[in-house]
């Protein structure tokens, strides 16, 4: 649900080239023991979603904001982590669209001082943005863009971080399980068991529901396919020189 116009002044945009000066709720010294935090937590954190609930609760504490949340367009606006709770009747996704199209960081003013404002970071790192950083509450101030944009941007190079490290840690333990499992393969010596052994490992290690396996005949120059899992037995052969999609 997008929220009126009316809720906020007409949004402001800020880009890293024309932030204004430093004058920050903040303050410097604060801005750089969270930086230093976020990268901290990236070595701590199993994967986004750990890095996530560990850093949004203080960025939001920091910014003395009463919510914030990360949102990804997919392509519905959803919260992907919230911490806190917002008071707004809806948000305006409109400019979340338009924060991400210019990759901008939005602020939205309430209209009175006790109305919520918005802050709408974009996460760019090494690629166009498809994420966002929102931090809504009373007490948020035009003047704090500058740091919103610094800090977006560490946060997504944190998050492209953690993707990374968990992508190395899935191979790592592929690897293993790989050894492990071809550790086992010397115990059988027929060849049936032996192929619905390595059927049912590989599906277990690739998290899938099917296996096949292909065996070469050589005398007869053909490929045999045999559904080994999830199918019915079959066999499906096909000449050595043709080639398979699928």
């Amino acid at each position: 649900m997008s929220t009126s116009a009316s809720t906020f002044a007409p949004v402001q945009w800020f880009e890293a080239v024309d932030s204004p000066p430093r004058q920050l709720s903040l303050g410097d010294e604060s801005a750089v023991r969270l930086s230093e935090r976020l990268v901290q937590e990236v070595n701590r954190s199993r994967g986004r979603e750990e890095f996530l609930s560990r850093t949004i609760p203080g960025i939001v504490q920091g910014w003395a904001a009463l919510w914030g949340a990360l949102f990804r367009r997919t392509p519905e606006w959803q919260a992907e982590f919230e911490h806190g709770r917002s008071e707004l009747d809806g948000l305006p996704f409109e400019s979340f669209a338009d924060a991400l199209d210019r990759n901008c960081v939005a602020f939205l003013a309430g209209r009175t001082p006790r109305d919520w404002s918005l802050l709408v970071i974009p996460l760019a790192h090494a690629r166009e943005a498809t994420e966002l950083l929102v931090l809504g509450g009373p007490g948020l101030a035009e003047r704090e863009a500058s740091l919103a944009i610094e800090i977006g941007r560490i946060v997504a190079h944190c998050l492209s971080a953690c993707e990374r490290m968990h992508q190395f840690e899935q191979r790592a333990e592929r690897l293993r399980a790989t050894l492990d499992i071809a550790s086992t393969f010397t115990l059988v010596h027929e060849t049936e068991p032996l192929l619905e052994l390595i059927a049912n490992e590989a599906t277990r290690l690739l998290g899938c529901d099917r296996a096949s396996i292909f065996i070469r005949d050589e005398e007869r120059r053909e490929v045999v396919a045999c559904p080994a899992l999830g199918v019915d037995q079959a066999t499906l052969r096909l000449p050595d020189d043709k080639g398979i999609v699928g």
